[in-house]
């Protein structure tokens, strides 16, 4: 879900030679220092506690040690990368798709702008590049990138067609408004992924959401 992911982070406290009899720990629920946690990318949504009492069995000396565990629930603040890569992209595709405005006689003009912006769009990936994670997998912010390149190569092939098959005598009136039709499919496949990603988000915020309640609700129990 990068760049709209949230984790997960436990801490485990536990004292190293000081049994239970000597040492106890408890939280207290009262004090937190969330409030003082500053403003960065990631944010402090929630946490948990639990205390707990080891198992003698686990010690070679029998002895039970009191453990603290404590889960935070972290999220990422991901308006920097919606405003700096993603609006971006946005932006270039819309641009490109600003060639079918044109007439499919002036291919060249057409061409430069679909691919100029696709241009832009893979020097933009460079540029931020190194602010994405360099993991195996494929994040949301992948998947936005893979398809706007997609719509700049769907762009430049969709030219070509209009330009060959405009005015074919046996398509009748699909030959007549074919540009016209190209630009409507676009818009569909570019509109249908955004909602799309909107519920895919949108279903992730309400996750979080319940599982931030329900670390409130553990906490003040």
């Amino acid at each position: 879900m990068f760049p709209f992911d949230a984790h997960n982070l436990p801490l485990c406290i536990r004292p190293h030679r000081l049994s239970v009899e000597n040492l106890l720990l408890i939280p207290i629920r009262e004090d937190s220092t969330l409030d003082a946690h500053p403003q960065n990318e990631w944010n402090i949504l929630s946490h948990c506690m639990k205390e707990y009492v080891t198992d003698p069995g686990t010690s070679s000396t029998g002895k039970t040690y009191s453990s603290l565990h404590i889960v935070m629930l972290v999220k990422r603040e991901g308006a920097w990368f919606v405003n700096n890569i993603l609006s971006i992209c946005c932006g270039l595709v819309i641009v490109a798709l600003t060639a079918y405005s044109m007439e499919p006689e002036a291919q060249q003009d057409r061409n430069d702008v679909a691919v100029l912006t696709m241009l832009a769009a893979i020097t933009n990936k460079f540029v931020v590049s190194e602010h994405l994670p360099k993991i195996p997998y494929r994040t949301l912010v992948d998947l936005y990138l893979d398809i706007c390149f997609m719509m700049h190569i769907l762009v430049i092939l969709s030219n070509v067609v209009c330009l060959v098959f405009k005015d074919h005598q046996d398509w009748g009136w699909i030959g007549d408004n074919l540009n016209l039709i190209l630009f409507n499919v676009m818009i569909c496949i570019y509109g249908t992924f955004h909602i799309w990603l909107f519920f895919v988000v949108r279903e992730h915020e309400f996750d979080v959401i319940e599982w931030k309640e329900e670390s409130d609700m553990t906490g003040k129990g």
